[in-house]
């Protein structure tokens, strides 16, 4: 007869294992920040860039690339993108070191201020293009 034995907890077993959770990296966090300041600002000097030489044809591409619903739809998305991959995690990540929470909280504090200012320049530049 067989009998049955209590196995200690560190010896390898099959299937799913989770991982500890790392906290989140305030440089990734960053970097996702720059990378939407970036594709903003490609956004507002695309007409510009694309045919320079012709204004009535720069004033149709302009036309068409700050359309009202293009402007909240650009708006938006990289408000939702900078939310889910910098501002979230930077919220709800674990206390780490003195020093890493100074890094987390100073592009939480980058974060919050571009989710507070693009809606108040998606206003004025609906505005402004609205006195054109």
């Amino acid at each position: 007869m067989t009998t049955m034995r209590i196995l200690p907890d560190d010896l390898p077993k099959s299937g799913y294992q989770p991982q500890l959770a790392t906290p989140p990296s305030a440089g990734r966090a960053l970097s996702v920040l720059i990378a939407v300041c970036a594709v903003l600002w490609i956004w507002l000097m695309l007409p510009q860039w694309w045919l320079a030489n012709g204004v009535a044809r720069q004033n149709q591409v302009s036309h068409i690339v700050f359309h009202e619903i293009v402007v909240w739809l650009i708006i938006s998305s990289v408000n939702i993108i900078l939310l889910q991959y910098a501002t979230r995690p930077m919220w709800l990540g674990e206390r780490a070191s003195l020093l890493e929470e100074a890094k987390r909280g100073f592009v939480l504090l980058l974060c919050l201020m571009f989710h507070l200012i693009t809606p108040a320049f998606a206003l004025f530049l609906l505005m402004a293009l609205a006195m054109d």
